[in-house]
This record gives structure tokens, sequence and C-alpha cells, in this order.
């Protein structure tokens, strides 16, 4: 969990640097293996977060119920690391 003092950011008590990628459309049409090596690829060129628009995007060809359960087990995959 990360904690804000001033206009620093912690976690686990030191300093934490966020070095963000960004996937705007990222539940549009990802798999769920796609998702796991783009987490794991990230994760190993050492970005420490990943910036994710959850709001429905123009080209998506999912239902919204499929992009919600989608959105939630990214969500827990992206929590649990």
């Amino acid at each position: 969990m990360l904690t804000v003092n001033g206009k620093y950011l912690y976690k686990d008590g030191q300093r934490f640097f966020y070095l963000a990628d960004t996937c705007w459309s990222a539940f549009t049409n990802l798999t769920l293996p796609d998702w796991k090596f783009y987490l794991d690829t990230r994760k190993a060129q050492g970005y420490t977060a990943i910036q994710i628009n959850l709001l429905r995007q123009y080209d998506s060809s999912e239902n919204l119920l499929r992009l919600s359960n989608m959105m939630m087990v990214v969500m827990n995959m992206i929590f649990q690391r």
C-alpha cells in the first residue's frame, strides 16, 4: 500500500519512485494471457506503475459486462504483484 507524506509517495516506509507506462485502452482488446505478458514485461523493465483509463473506450468491441469482468480480473493481477 502506498502512503503520502508531503510531496513523496512511500511503500513499506521507503520512498517510492512512480515510473508508469500508459495503457489507456487496456480493457478493450487484451486477453488474459496478453495481460500476463504485458505485466511481466513491464515489471522486468523496471516500471513501478501502470496508468489505465477505466472508462469505456470508443474503440471497444466488448460488451459492458465482459469489460467490467475483465477489469476486475486484471486489477486483481496488478494488486497481487
